[in-house]
């Protein structure tokens, strides 16, 4: 089975979240409560200028993560409540990285090409509108009011920084309405610490091969902005050949969802030991066929020259799928569970309530989605295609799907 990160926010993970999570993935990785950061603080001029590392130290976080109020007080309530879990092995609390917050002091030190990485991710997507605005979704104005600006929004090393390529300075700000110019500037250091840490923790992902999980409707979304963008260069940049004609057949992926749907008050209800008691055999080979039937939808788009076709034949696999699993499936029935595969559509006001939907990214890994996806603006711009070809062309042999889960409101195909 896989295992997944719950992705962090300003607000703390509840356990209900975690409990979702809990059914569905082998292990639950939650980030250390003080791991808030993308790069380290010290290094930020030395990646911006493509330099060894220089820095004497002393110079904070880069671009901080922030925190509602008590925040810490209610992580500490959720670990005592999940201490079974913590205790099994099933959760995961990540330890703080060392490298990111204690690195780098003296001249010419080396700087982990991982963090250079994310942070140029990190900088393409803050000049680009349309992460500003997928970013910008499920923001709360009222958390100014219930919060202070220093932790909700805290002022990091990346906000003071001027570069002299004055690229680097083109940052767009929070496009919503605002009541005052100080509201702007905390909702846009918000906005683009959601940014840098969605794009680190992808990263992670990739890493760790784990599935992103998120309940954020604003860090879904750039997810979503990212698959937008990953398809619109495939296909500008389908020159007829075979390695990317199939490519472009793997995006008939990009529409189709698995769909948990739990009735919301009878998880909440659940202790951690009784949720726990659900992770059953069954379950467990729920999970690994359901890994099979991910790696066969995957070769049925590369295989399949109509997309009537291939819908036909993930609903077959689909129906099979339920089949097989028959007995997990008529257990989850009793939780209020309904489990669904489609090609669908958003629609709201579905009475079955939140739903765990994993949604697949028809980039062959993360990585290849974030870097294509995040400076995308910018390579047609300078007409890179030539590059871009490359770059595709010499992606692995696409034998699995990334993906993420979300919570939304969607159509479920099985009654």
């Amino acid at each position: 089975m896989t295992s997944t990160l719950i992705l962090p926010t300003e607000n703390c993970i509840d356990e209900e979240t975690v409990k979702r999570a809990l059914l569905n993935y082998e292990k639950v990785f939650i980030k250390h409560p003080d791991d808030r950061d993308f790069v380290n603080g010290n290094d930020v001029q030395s990646i911006a200028s493509n330099a060894p590392g220089m820095s004497f130290g002393g110079a904070g976080l880069a671009k901080p993560l922030g925190k509602e109020r008590d925040h810490d007080i209610k992580f500490e309530q959720l670990i005592t409540k999940l201490k079974p879990a913590i205790d099994e092995g099933s959760l995961v609390i990540m330890a703080k990285p060392s490298d990111l917050y204690n690195n780098g002091l003296g001249m010419g030190y080396h700087i982990d090409d991982m963090h250079r990485y994310v942070y140029w991710n990190y900088r393409y997507m803050i000049a680009n509108e349309d992460f500003i605005k997928a970013a910008s979704r499920g923001i709360d104005k009222n958390w100014l009011v219930n919060n202070d600006y220093d932790t909700l929004a805290p002022t990091g090393v990346d906000d003071l920084s001027k570069h002299t390529d004055e690229r680097l300075n083109d940052k767009v700000a929070y496009i919503g309405h605002c009541s005052s110019d100080e509201e702007r500037k905390v909702l846009t250091r918000m906005i683009h610490a959601r940014v840098a840490s969605i794009s680190r923790n992808l990263t992670l992902c990739h890493i760790n091969n784990l599935v992103p999980f998120t309940t954020n409707v604003g860090y879904s979304s750039v997810i979503r902005q990212m698959q937008s963008n990953f398809s619109a260069i495939v296909t500008e940049a389908n020159d007829g050949s075979i390695e990317l004609y199939n490519l472009d057949l793997v995006g008939k992926i990009e529409n189709l969802m698995f769909t948990d749907f739990l009735d919301q008050e009878k998880i909440k209800g659940l202790t951690t030991k009784e949720t726990l008691k659900l992770r059953t055999k069954m379950w467990g080979k729920y999970g690994d066929s359901k890994i099979k039937l991910e790696e066969a939808l995957l070769k049925m788009a590369v295989d399949s020259k109509d997309i009537k076709e291939y819908e036909k034949k993930v609903k077959e696999s689909f129906e099979k799928f339920l089949k097989d699993n028959r007995e997990y499936v008529h257990e989850r029935m009793n939780l209020g569970i309904k489990i669904g595969c489609n090609f669908g559509a958003l629609v709201s006001g579905t009475s079955l309530g939140p739903a765990v939907i994993q949604k697949f990214v028809s980039a062959s890994s993360l990585e290849m989605l974030m870097t294509l996806a995040c400076p995308m603006v910018f390579l047609l711009a300078e007409k890179r295609i030539p590059d871009i070809r490359k770059v595709l062309k010499q992606r692995n042999e696409l034998k699995r799907l990334p993906g993420y889960d979300l919570y939304n409101f969607f159509k479920p195909l099985t009654k």
